[in-house]
């Protein structure tokens, strides 16, 4: 089974090398070239990360270095073209992205959007395509629908499909030469994000949950000079200053009427020792959610690729590509391999961690309500 990890502008030929020495076999990149933003701005992007320039590739020199480093370690590349949908005015510019990236040799294109599909046609690229989550592959008749289109390689399935799910999906598809990818690291959507228009957002501060919260109809829209808190957040050295008092998210919340929560001021752990509780806070900071313990399962469902999604979080990738690895290198891990591993059993004992929830509900330990 591989590891595919995302890299972001942080990444140079350099960082290619560490992380094959980890373990990761595949990467994916998303790549905005200035055209692109100089027409659109950052906030609209050519793939589902929209928090600026740092998230991507600006560069198809830096690109093309990065790629090409890739294969001399024998690696693949994917480039990231998947929101849902481009439009009339869009597809001139996303044109141009591809063939600036077309030269260094990507191995696929990741990709939801049908028109694209046929652009790529037209275009005349004939790369394999890895179907995004933005597809919403939730049964085996889309995933044919979908192989009727285009040159489709791999199936990315979605966030919300359960373990038996993802089984009763690949077996229905034995006839087909497919690759199959699950995610199990990084962000879980608390929605359908296969449906969303939005866009990906850090789990401890996700603006998409807020907007769900009870007293929606109290909470204003975004203030006029939001865009300026953003550009702040993004150039900050250390991506927790973001969370300290005044500053930019905490204005951001106040001017929505929404109380700071960082994501430090995790629920508590539903036990009694503080440092069994302090090691949750820290895991769920780090790790946001995993599937450790659903590698047997995604094995026996044919999957052959497992995503870590910290694209632009360096911080987090080291030690999330390091947990894969370590149980994908067990022949049998066991969800006690797993804790150990993460060192914090209260991580999985607490109900929203899991990806692929593997636990009876009644092994669900769920956090008190926060008190006022």
């Amino acid at each position: 089974m591989n590891i595919t990890l995302g890299l972001d502008r942080a990444d140079t030929p350099k960082t290619v090398g560490t992380w094959v020495g980890m373990g990761v076999s595949e990467f994916f990149a998303g790549f905005v070239p200035p055209s692109w933003s100089e027409t659109f701005g950052w906030e609209l992007n050519l793939n589902r990360r929209c928090f600026g320039p740092e998230w991507q590739f600006r560069s198809a020199a830096d690109l093309g270095a990065v790629i090409h480093t890739i294969h001399e370690f024998g690696a693949r590349a994917f480039i990231a073209l998947n929101t849902h949908q481009y439009t009339d005015v869009q597809l001139p510019l996303v044109r141009e992205a591809v063939e600036a990236v077309e030269p260094f040799g990507p191995d696929a294109y990741i990709l939801a959007d049908l028109g694209l599909i046929a652009a790529l046609k037209e275009w005349g690229i004939e790369r394999p395509l890895h179907l995004s989550t933005g597809a919403a592959c939730f049964n085996s008749e889309t995933v044919r629908f979908y192989c009727e289109q285009g040159n489709i390689e791999r199936v990315i399935f979605p966030r919300k499909l359960s373990l038996a799910e993802i089984l009763t999906v690949t077996a229905e598809l034995r006839d087909l030469p497919l690759e199959y990818e699950a995610f199990i690291m990084g962000g879980r959507c608390p929605y359908n994000d296969e449906l969303c228009f939005s866009w990906h957002s850090g789990e401890g501060q996700n603006l998409c949950a807020r907007a769900a919260a009870p007293n929606i109809s109290t909470r204003r829209r975004f203030p006029d000079d939001w865009k300026d808190m953003a550009d702040e957040l993004i150039a900050l050295a250390d991506p927790l200053d973001g969370f300290s008092r005044d500053g930019p998210l905490d204005r951001l919340h106040q001017a929505i009427d929404a109380p700071q929560t960082p994501t430090v001021a995790l629920p508590p752990s539903s036990g009694d020792d503080q440092s069994d509780g302090l090691a949750l806070r820290l895991t769920q900071l780090m790790m946001m959610n995993c599937g450790l313990c659903a590698i047997p399962a995604l094995r026996e469902a044919g999957i052959h690729s497992v995503k870590i999604i910290s694209r632009g979080e360096m911080w987090k990738k080291v030690r999330m590509t390091e947990a894969v690895k370590a149980v994908l290198d067990l022949r049998k891990p066991t969800q006690e391999d797993c804790q150990q591993i993460l060192s914090s059993p209260a991580f999985c004992n607490h109900l929203g961690s899991c990806f692929y929830d593997v636990r009876s509900p009644n092994d669900r330990a769920i956090p008190p309500e926060p008190q006022p």
